[in-house]
């Protein structure tokens, strides 16, 4: 281990992250355009991707492209590992320490991307505890869809139907199970077939206050936005609601974030469906032939689904049977109803085809995950919720017009949504081009600055010639009055920035300040009467209470205007850094220039001082 580079502000800055992450986790840590894992996690890393193990200063290290990380982020969880994402959060800058935080904690049970998800499978995590009576309580979660369930069970064997029927990704059970399950000969032999059904899934222990009532009935309350639990079938007091709460404050955890997408949780009762045990269902091949894989099991010979959430459906019928009759009839008939109908059946099975995985979709935009194209995706789905419904009232059957009537059709979502986005955006939100042109005027406008700025620039040069009388291309001009510009800068100094700045009115006779609305973008126009009502009340610039009267967007709007994007740092340093250069401009001026605005601003005190200018006005 190279000591001497650990102790690099770099390096520390990577021990702080590391170790407060679990030993089963890999960090991904952002160095410019990849993610390097160091040390340990670097040789688990190299091993499970096939990729190079190189070194630095005799410790190993690996990397992965940022962009690609998609791609190997899978592998990993197969591996039964977490993966942490450590993100930059500031543009790098030579010769400082660029600040980084953790952004994300990937696993098995709480991935969201579709990416690392199964689309025809649940992605069900699991919880569970005892009470001091021995009566087991569970929860399942699949936190791409938001399905939330709650269970309680006297006899704890009929736990493990539950739990391969959802065949869950990834444990969750307090730290003292093992002792308590040990303490008792039943329950001690119910725990060596828990530990031999879990085999190799990823178990992660909490500690055992997560699974109290006095603690989890709040956090699940919380979550779920509600006051009291007993509307789901939770009393006070109850185990219940431990094991959802620790799921609750797992995912916390690892999205660094409450999840958004909670709503509801629902009481599972096995006196509904037929509980098939693990060794029934490995028999009869329901999900897993012989052989070990989909392939030849009774799913995959009946599925013939055309939409994801369809797939997902029908393998949660299949791992639980009905034993309500009246559901039983109701599948039964309308599936009838389409059989009898073969036209309608297969304008319903092409239309369904064109629906995406809505309920993950909107999983992921509620959770931060946001991908531009996927709100294409809700806009081509819901297009095709009109269609459906129809073909299933021209059906003609009873079951089938009551399906249509639950089936809304947004149209004011999707006149919006076919309004607002451009059809050819990019896959990343950072890309820009996702808002159509047109949509907003405002945007519109910073598009043009940012697109044809030279245009602008020399309209704004023909103006400036015409309103001072000059002719650049007349010998008899003097050569430093004539307008010529560079950068967009000098160019906002000759629009009237220096008249703006000026304290007093009156020393300008017939020639008042520029007012906001002689600015071309009136963005500028705005920043500017902000930037001089500060100059007039105080004499000084305070950044911080500038930028307030803006929104972050625009403020990232103005930077594109007002300076080069290579030279920024943030919002407020690009404002103050602007405001610099132009009292610079306007005393490099005063000191040459007879212009008499050059005169009032210099008698007004401009006083420089290495870069951080100050006004002072005469006493």
């Amino acid at each position: 281990m190279g000591t001497g580079d650990k102790n690099t502000p770099m390096m520390q800055q990577y021990w702080q992250t590391r170790n407060s992450l679990p030993k089963d986790t890999i960090l991904l840590f952002r160095l410019g355009d990849f993610y390097e894992m160091f040390y340990d996690d670097a040789n688990e890393g190299a091993r499970i991707l096939g990729i190079t193990l190189t070194k630095r200063s005799n410790y190993p290290m690996a990397g992965i492209p940022f962009h690609a990380a998609d791609q190997y982020i899978p592998k990993l969880l197969e591996a039964g590992k977490k993966v942490a994402i450590c993100e930059q959060d500031e543009i790098p800058q030579a010769g400082k320490l660029v600040k980084r935080s953790l952004s994300r904690i990937i696993t098995r049970g709480t991935a969201l991307e579709e990416g690392h998800l199964d689309g025809k499978h649940g992605n069900f995590m699991i919880a569970l505890c005892f009470d001091k009576s021995k009566k087991l309580y569970a929860s399942w979660l699949d936190l791409s869809t938001a399905e939330f369930y709650c269970a309680e069970f006297d006899n704890p064997n009929n736990f493990f139907p539950i739990f391969s029927a959802y065949n869950p990704k990834e444990v969750i059970m307090p730290e003292g199970l093992k002792e308590f399950c040990q303490a008792d000969e039943s329950l001690s032999a119910w725990y060596a077939l828990l530990r031999n059904l879990i085999d190799l899934r990823p178990v992660t222990l909490l500690s055992d206050f997560r699974f109290e009532p006095e603690w989890a009935q709040g956090t699940l309350a919380q979550v779920l936005s509600v006051k009291s639990l007993e509307g789901f079938g939770i009393k006070e007091g109850s185990y219940l609601s431990g094991p959802a709460a620790a799921l609750v404050y797992y995912a916390t955890e690892n999205l660094r974030n409450q999840p958004q997408n909670l709503r509801t949780i629902r009481r599972f009762s096995g006196t509904k469906s037929v509980l098939i045990d693990p060794a029934t269902q490995k028999s009869l091949e329901l999900f897993r032939s012989s052989s070990g894989s989909r392939a030849g099991s009774l799913i995959d010979t009946i599925d013939r689904t055309r939409t994801l959430a369809g797939a997902r459906l029908l393998e949660t019928y299949l791992s639980a049977p009905s034993l309500d009759i009246e559901e039983i009839l109701r599948r039964q008939n309308t599936v009838w109803e389409l059989y009898c109908n073969a036209d309608s059946d297969e304008k319903l099975s092409q239309a369904l085809s064109q629906v995406r995985d809505i309920k993950r979709i909107l999983s992921r935009l509620e959770n931060r995950l946001r991908n531009p194209r996927e709100t294409l995706a809700i806009l081509s789905s819901i297009e095709q919720f009109g269609p459906i419904k129809k073909i299933l009232n021209d059906n003609g059957g009873p079951l089938c017009a009551k399906l249509a009537e639950r089936i809304g059709e947004f149209g004011e979502l999707k006149q919006y949504l076919a309004k607002a986005l451009d059809p050819d955006m990019p896959n990343k939100i950072q890309d820009g081009g996702v808002i159509r042109s047109g949509f907003d005027s405002l945007l519109d406008e910073i598009r043009a600055l940012s697109q044809n700025n030279i245009s602008w620039l020399a309209d704004m040069e023909k103006r400036e010639q015409e309103r001072r009388d000059l002719n650049p291309a007349a010998s008899a001009q003097p050569r430093e009055r004539s307008i010529r510009y560079t950068d967009l800068r000098s160019a906002l100094a000759e629009e009237g920035v220096l008249r703006l700045l000026t304290l007093d009115d009156s020393l300008f006779g017939e020639n008042p300040p520029i007012r906001e609305e002689d600015f071309s973008s009136p963005l500028l126009g705005r920043f500017f009467t902000a930037l001089r009502a500060q100059l007039r009340e105080s004499g000084q610039v305070n950044i911080p209470a500038l930028a307030e009267f803006f929104t972050s967007e625009e403020i990232s709007h103005l930077i594109g205007i007002l300076q080069k994007p290579e030279s920024l740092k943030n919002g407020a340093q690009a404002l103050k850094d602007y405001c610099n250069i132009i009292l610079d401009e306007a005393h490099k001026r005063a000191a040459v220039n007879e212009d008499p605005l050059m005169a009032a601003m210099e008698k007004n005190k401009y006083k420089g001082n290495g870069g951080k200018q100050t006004w002072k006005k005469n006493s």
